[in-house]
């Protein structure tokens, strides 16, 4: 009986044991958030040591002038492209060359940087390709457009 006596009390022990490691096993899945941000390190806030103040920023006073493709007023002049004596939207730009170019559905019209817009051509491999590239807003036109947005900071 001695034997049966100890089996029971060991299973007990046991059990006991393991109810105790599931309670602290809960209590360890309440302390981490749902969302583990507490598991990111803290960061620490950095002052400033300067005592400059920080230097304003000048905003763009718009000229309201009016795109020569739609004849509407360009709200962000900075955003234009200046071609010869006109400012054209954006977007007017691309329209105009779709419309000039007979882009098909497989191609599209994109800005790849310094005035220049070119048809990209998607193939059956979802391979691009240039079918064509279009200098609109020349170098001297792009540079004159930075210089003249900086002038006309307030």
């Amino acid at each position: 009986m001695e034997v049966s006596k100890q089996a029971s009390n060991e299973r007990q022990f046991k059990k006991s044991n393991r109810r105790k490691k599931n309670k602290n096993q809960g209590n360890k899945s309440n302390k981490i958030s749902s969302d583990g941000l507490d598991l990111l390190p803290q960061k620490r806030k950095i002052t400033p040591k300067s005592s400059i103040s920080p230097a304003e920023q000048k905003k763009v006073q718009e000229p309201n002038v009016k795109c020569s493709y739609c004849d509407k007023v360009i709200t962000d002049i900075a955003s234009s492209i200046k071609s010869a004596d006109s400012y054209i939207h954006f977007d007017c730009v691309i329209e105009k060359i779709k419309k000039e170019k007979n882009v098909k559905p497989n191609q599209i019209v994109s800005y790849i940087g310094r005035g220049s817009f070119a048809i990209i051509e998607k193939d059956e491999e979802g391979k691009m390709k240039f079918v064509e590239t279009m200098q609109i807003e020349t170098p001297q036109d792009f540079d004159l457009m930075k210089k003249y947005i900086e002038d006309i900071k307030i």
